[in-house]
């Protein structure tokens, strides 16, 4: 393997993980238990999964063994039933006492010492992973084994026409013509149970530079489905990365806690994964809860509690930085939405009083994206969580929401309306994620702007909707636009996505930047107010409902988008992602009521990128009344007749909602100024903004800047 961070081979894929944690907040430690189902689909002799700061103490190896039945009844399969019968009671009864051996060697296993020694395949010490859902067999007689669900099959439901598969699937009562001949019709065997069966391991490495654990097997093992047990202990740093502690104050007592933050490659701090967004899996979760007072939260409704173990239900199949756990001292407070999903705040104790406005608006939340999206929301809870210690300021794991305690709480009577507006975006902004970066992941950490810059622009539109005395689109203006327009025309900027530039951990926190952020938030909206709300949303549900489940791209959303309103959005859209930086729109009249416009790259020196810019035009004609236009300026120089005299008014990009410069001449400029009073607040202030930014540049002299100051009076 190289001695560079790198990616994980993508041939082994996980499909799901049982996943046991126990805090100590006595040595600020953990001990863990992972058994991890995934399926490889093609020859390998070593396995790469991630780790960071874990110790291993045990590590094995399972491969498996599927039975199936046939549902035919031909000759062959008819002569050989006894024999079958024979071989299945023989099976089920292994399995039976192999799931005593290896529930009573787990618990031998949590109690064990840690260990620095590298261990070879043992018995293995793993809980029985669930069951495969059955999947009709495939042409070329490999049977694929699913092992993220549950078969529920009993002894006495299941046929005994059964035969045991070896560990790579193949079918063993029959030769390869027989597979390939009309005499076995692989279409009439299903998978009914699993057995995994030790496999020897060569050794295994844990590689601290490159955050991974090689596992280095003797030969090689074809296309099947593995086990992999993993015991270790990790640290409760107060890195506030991965598994990491909480400070709590309980009645003037100091106590601790443990919370997750995972985004992007913190999820291997807590248990060895394979820690990359296009790698959905199921889990199963369970927590040793501390102290009897303490609550323990993680994405699902609890599943069951025995003792001090609380165990919740099986996630959908998520990507591994969307896992997370809550273990601390709260308060609660719970409503439902009007869609009935129970929705919980948990504050400091005793200070419930503080999370009912971010529980209200996280209820509205919820019903508003239920519409606008034409989906509802998909998990059977969502709780929202004010952690003491936390890195930034929200993350959307799915079906736990963590935030600063700055970001979730709103004191009644003591807030201000800047902090409410700040609790309103970020409850806005992380329950979008549920749909827009977990219902739909993003396919590497290259398009993050994908998420984030959605989940930014449509924070702003709900927040709109939900609290219109907020005007929060002026927020948006100073706070994300012209951000993103300052930045972006520095040399340190780059590109929204960036393809080649995102390959280890230090370069994905990087591009958590205002670049993909902001900038991706405003173009956004400009391609919604380019096509219209209606077109915008059903292209949003086509996208939804296409890779729901699954990952997606930039250009896979720019497709659905397109498809829904029949505009040119990719050729359009493309360069808006893939090209650093932004035009400016420079403004004339012509003879004849033409209006001439001219593009530049807002940035000197640098390529001639010619980008397709959506332009809402206001204007007058003969002094009458004010008429808006939607005009897409495709070329470097293009006129527009419109009809607008010397006398007349005009401002472009209407709204802000372009992300553009615009540079007016002189005359226009003076017209625009002698009657300032039409424009909008945001036109105005993106009127001083453009004419600032031309000064800054070069381009125009500070003179211009007091002429136009000068109109801003009262």
């Amino acid at each position: 393997m190289s001695a560079d961070y790198s990616r994980l081979p993508p041939h082994t894929v996980p499909c799901h993980y049982k996943v046991r944690l126990e805090p100590d907040f006595n040595t600020f430690g953990f001990k863990g238990r992972v058994d991890i189902i995934v399926e490889v689909t093609e020859a390998t002799d070593t396995l790469v999964l991630n780790a960071n700061n874990l110790t291993i103490t045990d590590l094995k190896v399972k491969k498996s063994s599927v039975i199936v039945e046939s549902d035919e009844s031909d000759d062959h399969l008819s002569s050989q039933k006894a024999e079958s019968s024979k071989k299945r009671a023989a099976i089920v009864k292994d399995i039976k006492e192999e799931e005593k051996e290896v529930e009573k060697d787990a618990d031998e296993a949590n109690e064990k010492e840690p260990s620095s020694k590298k261990r070879g395949a043992k018995k293995d010490q793993s809980v029985t992973p669930p069951r495969p859902k059955r999947r009709r067999g495939r042409s070329d007689g490999v049977l694929q084994v699913d092992g993220s669900g549950q078969d529920t099959d009993t002894d006495a439901e299941v046929e005994d026409k059964v035969e045991q598969l070896d560990g790579s699937i193949r079918l063993t009562d029959s030769s390869e013509e027989e597979i390939h001949s009309d005499k076995l019709s692989l279409d009439t065997w299903t998978v009914v149970d699993t057995k995994y069966s030790p496999l020897e391991i060569k050794s295994y490495e844990v590689l601290a530079k490159q955050e991974v654990i090689l596992i280095t097997l003797p030969d090689q093992v074809s296309p099947c489905s593995l086990l992999l047990s993993i015991s270790y202990s990790g640290t409760l740093d107060d890195s506030m990365r991965g598994f990491y502690r909480t400070s709590h104050m309980v009645s003037g007592v100091k106590k601790w806690g443990a919370a997750c933050h995972f985004e992007a490659t913190g999820a291997r701090k807590c248990f060895p994964c394979f820690d990359q967004p296009e790698f959905r899996s199921t889990y199963d979760m369970s927590v040793v809860r501390p102290d009897p007072g303490m609550e323990v939260l993680s994405n699902m409704p609890v599943l069951a509690t025995d003792g001090n173990l609380v165990t919740f239900q099986r996630t959908p199949p998520i990507p591994s930085y969307l896992m997370c756990v809550v273990v601390g001292w709260y308060s609660a407070l719970a409503q439902r939405s009007l869609t009935g999903t129970p929705v919980c705040v948990y504050t400091p104790q005793g200070e419930t009083c503080q999370g009912e406005y971010a529980l209200n608006m996280a209820v509205k939340s919820l019903d508003y994206f239920k519409e606008f999206f034409g989906l509802g929301y998909t998990l059977p809870k969502m709780d929202m969580v004010a952690v003491p210690d936390f890195y930034i300021g929200a993350m959307e794991n799915w079906g736990l929401l963590t935030f600063r305690e700055t970001a979730l709480l709103f004191h009644p009577s003591e807030g201000t309306v800047r902090s409410k507006q700040y609790v309103s975006i970020l409850v806005a902004h992380e329950i979008a994620h549920q749909w827009f970066g977990n219902l739909v992941s993003i396919e590497w950490w290259d398009q993050l702007w994908l998420k984030e810059g959605f989940a930014t622009w449509i924070s702003f539109l709900a927040v709109d909707k939900m609290c219109p005395q907020f005007d929060i689109w002026s927020e948006f203006l100073v706070g994300e636009r012209i951000l993103a327009l300052n930045l972006d025309c520095l040399a340190t900027s780059h590109p929204i996505e960036i393809p080649d530039g995102v390959k280890n951990p230090g370069q994905i926190d990087e591009i958590f930047d205002e670049i993909s952020y902001s900038k991706g938030a405003s173009i956004i909206n400009m391609l919604y107010h380019w096509i219209g709300e209606t077109h915008f949303k059903a292209g949003l549900g086509l996208y939804l409902s296409k890779y729901r489940g699954g990952s997606a791209s930039t250009e896979q959303l720019w497709a659905a988008i397109a498809e829904s309103s029949s505009q040119p959005v990719v050729r359009v859209m493309e360069d808006w992602t893939k090209v650093q930086g932004f035009p400016i729109v420079y403004v004339e009249l012509g003879d004849d009521g033409l209006v001439k416009f001219r593009q530049e790259n807002f940035t000197k020196g640098t390529d001639m990128t010619m980008w397709m810019v959506p332009l809402k035009i206001s204007f007058t004609i003969d002094k009458g009344e004010k008429q808006e236009k939607d005009f897409l300026l495709e070329e470097t120089e293009a006129e527009l007749e419109l009809g607008v005299g010397d006398k007349d008014w005009m401002v472009v990009n209407l709204g802000q909602t372009s992300f553009c410069r615009v540079s007016y001449s002189q005359p226009l400029l003076d017209r625009l100024c002698s009657d300032i009073s039409l424009l909008g607040v945001r036109d105005r202030v993106g009127l001083l903004s453009d004419v600032m930014a031309r000064v800054e540049s070069g381009r125009d002299g500070g003179g211009v800047v007091v002429g136009v100051v000068q109109q801003f009076t009262g």
